[in-house]
């Protein structure tokens, strides 16, 4: 993304009005009785509000030691709610699945790089990765690649992190664990 030099910074803009911000997630995560729900309403909110290039929500499966995508924004995403070539991940392998394993967000300036890359759709050349983590255990992942090098700064981080926090606590209350 290029800004101009009057142009606000999205993530910026997010993290000054937080409090309203997430008030508004949490009214909009309140309508979802299912984790799908739940997993559209975080793609659709942090692809939109971050202006997000891509976006993927994963959720843990019912092992507790797998991912599975949910829902997409940007490439893999088809159409409304619709979703194409889903991808399953074991804690630990990939960004994704390390992201997961350690509980804790992985930002990759350079995906070409990281030997943990797990090219997809639309695949970019940085990632961030942020944990859905509720009373420590981790329900799921948010995960962002961006086409250019080295995109994602610490505010993305925080910006995210903020999203999860609030998703996962939806989702710890529909029952995922």
């Amino acid at each position: 993304m290029v800004l101009r030099d009057d142009e606000p910074d999205p993530i910026r803009v997010f993290l000054g009005a937080l409090p309203r911000v997430v008030r508004a997630l949490d009214a909009q995560l309140a309508g979802c009785a299912t984790p799908l729900d739940v997993a559209w309403t975080l793609c659709d909110f942090a692809g939109r509000a971050l202006e997000l290039e891509d976006c993927v929500i994963y959720i843990t499966g019912a092992d507790g030691g797998s991912l599975s995508q949910y829902a997409a924004w940007g490439p893999k995403r088809v159409a409304e709610r619709m979703f194409e070539n889903r991808i399953e991940l074991k804690f630990g392998a990939g960004v994704v699945g390390g992201c997961a394993l350690l509980g804790a967000p992985q930002l990759i300036a350079d995906t070409r790089l990281d030997p943990r890359y797990v090219g997809d759709e639309g695949g970019g050349l940085s990632e961030l990765a942020v944990p859905l983590r509720h009373e420590g255990r981790v329900l799921g992942v948010i995960d962002s690649e961006h086409p250019a090098l080295d995109h994602y700064r610490s505010h993305h981080v925080r910006a995210l992190c903020a999203v999860a926090e609030h998703g996962a606590r939806r989702l710890a209350a529909l029952g995922v664990t």
